[in-house]
C-alpha cells in the first residue's frame, strides 16, 4: 500500500514509488514501433498515460514523513525520446498547441506564434476558473517524477519537481539527475527550467 523504496542520504531520506509503461502500451500510445527503425511521422507523447499513473499513485505517496518520487520506467526504445527534457516539459504543462494572436479586422497575425496549454493531462496542475491565477495544483502528495528510459546501455533518466508539493523534494539529493522545475512568468505564462 505504501511506496516501494525508502532512500537514505546522510541525515535525510525520501521515498520512491515505482511503476512502468509496458512496451505494448508505449507502442500503442506513441505510434512508435517496438524496435527502432527509420520511423518517420508524428510521435504522440505519453503525457496522458503519465497523468493517469500520477492519479493512480497519489494515494500511495500520501501521509509519509518525507518527500516521495514516482519513478516511471519503460524498456521501450521510445523512452529515449519521450523522456528527454524537451518532451518532459509537456508532462508539467499538459498537452500543448501552437497559438497566436490575430487582428480581428485584417485577419493578419500579431506577433510570433507561441505554445499554449489548457493544462489537459498536466501531472501536477489543473485549471481553476475560480482562482485569480486560473490554475491550481493537483496530486501534491507526489513530490516529483523520475522518468526513465531503460532501452540502451546509457539510460535516459530525467526528473520533474512538483511546483507545490506537500513535501518538496530537494533535487540536490540526486545531483546526477537533471530536474525540470516549473517557473511562472508574467500572469498566465510558464517556462520549465532544467538543472
Amino acid at each position: 500500500g505504501g511506496p516501494d523504496f525508502v532512500c537514505f542520504q546522510e541525515d535525510q531520506h525520501f521515498y520512491v514509488e515505482v511503476t512502468c509503461l509496458p512496451q505494448e502500451k508505449v507502442t500503442r500510445v506513441t505510434g512508435l514501433p517496438s524496435s527502432p527503425t527509420s520511423f518517420r511521422g508524428f510521435i504522440h507523447l505519453p503525457t496522458r498515460v503519465v497523468f493517469q499513473k500520477c492519479i493512480r499513485k497519489a494515494t500511495q505517496c500520501s501521509g509519509l514523513d518525507a518527500p516521495c518520487l514516482l519513478l516511471i520506467g519503460t524498456l521501450h526504445w521510445a523512452g529515449q525520446v519521450c523522456f528527454g527534457k524537451s518532451n518532459l516539459t509537456e508532462i508539467l504543462t499538459g498537452a500543448v498547441s501552437i497559438s497566436g494572436k490575430v487582428d480581428k479586422k485584417t485577419g493578419q497575425p500579431i506577433g510570433e506564434p507561441y505554445l499554449d496549454t489548457k493544462l489537459a493531462y498536466a501531472a501536477f496542475m489543473r485549471p481553476d476558473n475560480e482562482s485569480s491565477d486560473f490554475y491550481g495544483f493537483a496530486r501534491r502528495s507526489i513530490s516529483g517524477l523520475l522518468c526513465c528510459g531503460f532501452w540502451s546501455k546509457t539510460p535516459v533518466v530525467n526528473g520533474i519537481i512538483h511546483p507545490n508539493a506537500v513535501r518538496p523534494f530537494d533535487k540536490n539529493l540526486l545531483p546526477r539527475i537533471d530536474f525540470g522545475v516549473l517557473r511562472e512568468g508574467p500572469k498566465g505564462y510558464f517556462r520549465v527550467i532544467w538543472d
